[in-house]
């Protein structure tokens, strides 16, 4: 056994504690962690004809063009304080400021927000893809369900 670890400890020795950490890594070896892969930049909102699907067609689309569109620039309209002479220019640079401090955390908050936006929009897209290509082909096999029945009756 190697120097490297060394302490004094009946229950948790160096040759336990190693043994236990090639166990695990060997665990871990024989059953490696899936790689997930991504949909890319952004899954692409399919198009969504079917009348059953209009209310998703909308609520998607509108999902689409939103969950980028957050604004958080300063906004600050000129009050009587800020006319007032020598202390106005000083209370508009102290809210400014105080403004800005604010929306650093904010658009901290924000860039999170926004990647897990794109994440479940890109979701929500690749569903609704599957979900068109599934109907089409229940739709084909059902066609050709009815097809079938049609010849057994003749």
């Amino acid at each position: 056994m190697s120097d490297w670890l060394q302490f004094k400890d009946d229950t948790h020795t160096p040759e336990k504690i190693a043994a236990e950490i090639n166990t695990r890594l060997a665990t871990r070896q024989a059953n490696p962690v899936p790689d997930i892969p991504a949909y890319g930049t952004m899954s692409i909102m399919p198009k969504l004809t079917d009348h059953d699907t209009q209310q998703l067609a909308h609520h998607l689309s509108q999902a689409n063009q939103l969950y980028t569109s957050f604004t958080t620039d300063p906004n600050l309209a000129d009050s009587a304080a800020t006319r007032i002479p020598l202390l106005g220019p000083l209370w508009k640079r102290i809210r400014g400021e105080a403004h800005n401090l604010i929306l650093f955390y904010v658009n901290r908050s924000m860039a999170e927000q926004n990647q897990l936006n794109t994440h479940l929009i890109g979701t929500l897209n690749e569903l609704a893809r599957q979900n068109v290509a599934l109907q089409q082909q229940v739709q084909q096999l059902q066609a050709q369900i009815d097809m079938q029945k049609q010849v057994a009756s003749q």
